[in-house]
């Protein structure tokens, strides 16, 4: 029997969603520490022995695997009887990944075994830090990863459905390959293919039958992450087959966008504010950074990703100057923050977010379904200002869409109660939200001809087309409508002070960076101010002020903010860390401080 000696092993469960993390936060960590090493030590034996080589082999570098979970299944884990499916998938998934990452470390320690011994400590350290920037920059698994995101939040058909046609083709070949595979399949590959192609309707036309694929794959590698591009092609070839789809022609990319790519600045400079780099934490854990690397890798548009950052960066520095002109430091602290160290022009950017109009609804309807997952059943709020109609999420102060048009709002809301102040409640609005099947509540009493039902709140009498609930329920789920309403006018104010463009109309590319940045900053705040109200202003006034130095290298850009009670806190929540946005073009960016 082969021996395994494991020196260190870290084990972190990190929350990817929702606002907390149970009853019984302790009670998870137990599940997890009870469990893992049973199953690892059931594990690495079989691993050691399957391997040919009879020296003993010795590795160095750290072996990183990612479980993705929810609280239910780790509670559970630790159960030998439980006779779930889902948590007997769990146990298999982590068999399959850690057994696949151990495997494939014996590998590559193969050649390397000798010289272990005389390796320096710093040296070590060295490659340690090197394996570790090399698995989070692996641009590769991004389309893996937001498949599988999309699948849990079940936006994945909702993704799709928004997608050009070139564009799913892209994503097709990005997760199957371009060509048809000639490798065998195995059984397992084979049986868990069938069973996610039985839970799919594929119809007749080509655009339709991707969809089918792409679904299928998103499902196997949801049940085996480890399974390959070539092998999971081959198997989905034999229930849906792709000699019969249509490929619609993919051109190259647009000059263009490959214009604005400029050489890597090497130095050393500070910025005033680094509260857009706090956000990465929550965009990553969101999902919303795989899948815009995904979208922007579909599409072609990867070079014009600078002008994402720069726009979530506008929405949380200081407000315009004189309402038009933005100060020389959130200039520099959004070129910074975009990968580069000239300031980021208006028209540049601009032009940029018209060429990315093609990913805005895909990557807004991936973020709302997991906002949509995670929420509370608590209300909404409409909203209109002088630029247009803005749908407010109360769990977080999330401005889940925002438009000119209120039919584009009432699209994107939730199964939830709407409230609507007095102020936009006009007969025309209201009609318009209870023709689109929203329940509403408003202030405001009704005109001549509406038959809306009134009920006594908390303060004041409000009316509602509800009919099925009772008064008491309404009153309880309006009980806070004034203090819903306060916060809701102080974030519509500061948002509009901090435009992603100056001077430019209520577009996509506005609502996608309102969205992501308070989405973003929301979980912040829930994170580090669990006491307090959660809303997108509470953490940006706590942190817009904090200033960082940032060195700029070939790969790597590094960000440390001051020594304190707010790195203390930001350090303590996961909020700092090292991260792979699409923007910085493969390099990573080193949150920390120092």
């Amino acid at each position: 029997m082969s021996e395994i000696v494991v020196h260190r092993c870290e084990l972190r469960i990190r929350r990817t969603a929702g606002w907390a993390w149970g009853a019984s936060p302790d009670a998870l960590i137990a599940a997890a520490t009870r469990a893992i090493p049973q199953l690892l030590a059931a594990r690495l034996p079989s691993i050691a022995s399957a391997s040919d080589r009879a020296a003993p082999i010795h590795i160095t570098q750290p072996v990183n695997v990612r479980i993705a979970a929810t609280a239910r299944q780790l509670a559970a884990l630790a159960d030998a009887v439980d006779p779930s499916p889902e948590v007997a998938q769990l146990r298999a998934r982590i068999e399959a990944e850690v057994g696949g990452a151990v495997a494939r470390a014996i590998d590559q320690a193969g050649g390397a075994v000798a010289a272990t011994e005389h390796v320096q400590p710093q040296s070590v350290m060295e490659a340690e830090t090197r394996a570790i920037d090399a698995s989070l920059s692996d641009a590769a698994d991004a389309p893996r990863r937001a498949l599988r995101t999309w699948l849990r939040n079940g936006t994945l058909a909702a993704v799709l459905a928004r997608l050009e046609p070139r564009a799913l083709v892209l994503l097709h070949d990005l997760v199957l390959g371009e060509e048809p595979s000639t490798v065998e399949v195995s059984a397992d590959v084979a049986a868990v293919v069938e069973q996610a192609a039985a839970q799919f309707h594929v119809g007749s036309s080509a655009s339709d039958r991707i969809c089918a694929r792409v679904a299928i794959a998103a499902t196997a590698i949801e049940m085996l992450p480890v399974v390959t591009a070539s092998e999971l092609s081959k198997a989905i070839d034999r229930v849906v087959p792709f000699d019969e789809v249509t490929r619609p022609s993919v051109p190259d990319a647009v000059e263009e966008t490959q214009a604005i790519v400029r050489d890597v600045w090497c130095g050393e400079l500070e910025i005033r504010s680094a509260l857009p780099f706090l956000l990465l934490s929550s965009l990553r854990h969101a999902g919303w950074l795989d899948a815009l690397s995904t979208l922007l890798a579909v599409h072609r548009l990867e070079a014009d990703a600078f002008a994402l950052a720069a726009g979530i960066a506008a929405k949380v520095l200081d407000p315009l100057e004189r309402g038009w002109s933005r100060s020389p430091a959130d200039r520099l602290a959004m070129a910074v923050f975009a990968g580069r160290t000239e300031p980021t022009q208006d028209a540049e950017v601009a032009a940029a977010a018209v060429r990315l109009q093609p990913l805005f609804a895909p990557l807004d309807a991936a973020l709302r379904g997991v906002l949509a997952r995670a929420r509370r059943s608590v209300p909404l709020v409409l909203w209109r200002d002088e630029r247009g109609w803005h749908l407010f999420d109360t769990d977080g102060m999330v401005v889940i869409a925002a438009s000119t048009e209120l039919r584009a709002v009432l699209a994107a809301t939730f199964p939830s109660l709407l409230l609507v102040p007095s102020r936009n409640a006009d007969a025309a609005t209201l009609e318009q939200v209870d023709y689109a099947n929203t329940r509403f509540v408003t202030d405001a009493p009704p005109s001549r001809g509406e038959t809306w039902r009134s009920f006594a709140g908390t303060t004041r009498r409000l009316y509602t087309n509800d009919t099925a609930a009772a008064p008491a329920q309404l009153a309880a789920h309006t009980a806070h409508f004034g203090h819903w309403l306060a916060l809701a006018d102080e974030l519509a104010e500061v948002l509009a002070e901090r435009p992603a463009i100056p001077r430019d109309p209520l577009t996509a590319f506005e609502a996608t960076c309102t969205l992501a940045a308070t989405a973003a900053l929301a979980d912040i705040g829930a994170r580090l101010f669990p006491a307090e109200s959660t809303t997108p202003v509470l953490a940006m006034t706590r942190f817009r002020d904090l200033d960082a130095r940032v060195w700029i290298d070939v790969d790597r850009i590094r960000v440390r903010v001051p020594l304190g009670r707010r790195h203390a806190d930001l350090l303590r929540h996961g909020v700092l860390g090292t991260f792979v946005p699409p923007w910085v073009r493969g390099r990573t960016v080193d949150v920390g401080g120092g």
